[in-house]
C-alpha cells in the first residue's frame, strides 16, 4: 500500500530538484511582484486559487512592507482565505497553528504520509502547472488529493485541499520576501525550506523523526528546520512513495535531493 503511488509522487531519478524549481519560481516571484498593490488600509487582493465557495488571494502590500529600515520588504504579502467572497479575518495561522492543524491528522497514517508527500513536491514545484504564460499553480496529482481528502479531516474548518493551498501561497510569499535580499533560486530559503519544515513535522508526527531533533532545528534555523544530513535521511523514511520503488535509495543522493539544505553534521 506504501507504494501505490509511486509513480505518481515519484521524485526525479537524477534527484536536481533545486535545478528542477529554479525557473518556476524565478516566474512565481517576478508574477507576484508584478501585481498591482493598495495600502495597508486598502489591500489589493490577488486570487491565486478558487476552490468551490473557497479562494486563496495574497493580499498588497503585507504587514512586513510597512516596517522601517533594514526589517522592511516591500515585497511582502498578505496570504488569505475567502469564503464566498469573504474575508475569513480569523484565519491568520502562525507558525505554531499551522504544526497543530497538521497534528490533528497524526491517527490517519497512510493520509498523512500522503500530504507529507506532497508538500515535499510542492518544495520544488514538482506539482506546480503553467496554467498560463510564466504564472505556475500547484496542482497535485488529482488521485492522490482524492485520497488525501478521504483520509483526512477537515483541516481549521475547510478542506485539506484549501488548506495544502494556503500553505503554498505563504511558501510562494516567502521566495517573495527573500527576492528583496537578491537570494539566489537555487538557495532553498524561501520556498523550500518553509514547506520542507512541515513536512519533517509530518515526519515527527509519523514517527521517523525524533521530536528534538526537529525543536533544535527549528531553533537554529530561526523558524525552519536546517536538518542535520541523518536527520533529513531518517525523516524521508516516512515518505516510501517519493522513492518511488524500494529499489531505489534516497540515501545516496541526498546532499541533492535536500536542495543542500541538510547540513553535513549528524
Amino acid at each position: 500500500m506504501l507504494y501505490e503511488y509511486k509513480e505518481t509522487l515519484a521524485l526525479p531519478s537524477d534527484g536536481r530538484l533545486m535545478d528542477y524549481a529554479q525557473s518556476r519560481r524565478d516566474q512565481a516571484i517576478q508574477e507576484a511582484i508584478s501585481w498591482a498593490r493598495g495600502t495597508q488600509e486598502e489591500r489589493v487582493f490577488h486570487t491565486v486559487y478558487s476552490s468551490g465557495p473557497y479562494e486563496v488571494r495574497l493580499g498588497k502590500p503585507g504587514k512586513e512592507a510597512k516596517r522601517k529600515g533594514t526589517a522592511e520588504n516591500p515585497n511582502d504579502m498578505l496570504p488569505t482565505v475567502f469564503l464566498d467572497g469573504r474575508r475569513l479575518d480569523k484565519y491568520l495561522p502562525d507558525f505554531t497553528e499551522i504544526l497543530k492543524t497538521l497534528a490533528g491528522f497524526r491517527n490517519a497514517d497512510y493520509g498523512l504520509r500522503l500530504l507529507g508527500c506532497v508538500l515535499y513536491r510542492a518544495a520544488y514545484m514538482l506539482d506546480h502547472k503553467e496554467l498560463a504564460p510564466r504564472s505556475w499553480r500547484l496542482v497535485p496529482p488529482p488521485d492522490v488529493m482524492t485520497e488525501v481528502e478521504r483520509l483526512l479531516p477537515d483541516a481549521s474548518g475547510m478542506p485539506v485541499s484549501v488548506f495544502l493551498q494556503f500553505l503554498d501561497a505563504l511558501a510562494w510569499n516567502e521566495d517573495v520576501k527573500y527576492e528583496s535580499r537578491n537570494l539566489n533560486r537555487r538557495d532553498p530559503m524561501g520556498r523550500t525550506n518553509n514547506l520542507l519544515t512541515y513536512t519533517y513535522f509530518v515526519a515527527v508526527l509519523l514517527g521517523a523523526l525524533d521530536e528534538a531533533d526537529m525543536v533544535g532545528a527549528v531553533a537554529s534555523g530561526r523558524g525552519v528546520a536546517r536538518l542535520a544530513k541523518a536527520s533529513a535521511e531518517r525523516a524521508l523514511t516516512a515518505f516510501p512513495m517519493l522513492q518511488g520503488a524500494p529499489e531505489l535509495q534516497l540515501v545516496a543522493e541526498s546532499r541533492t535531493l535536500f536542495g543542500r539544505n541538510a547540513r553535513d553534521d549528524s
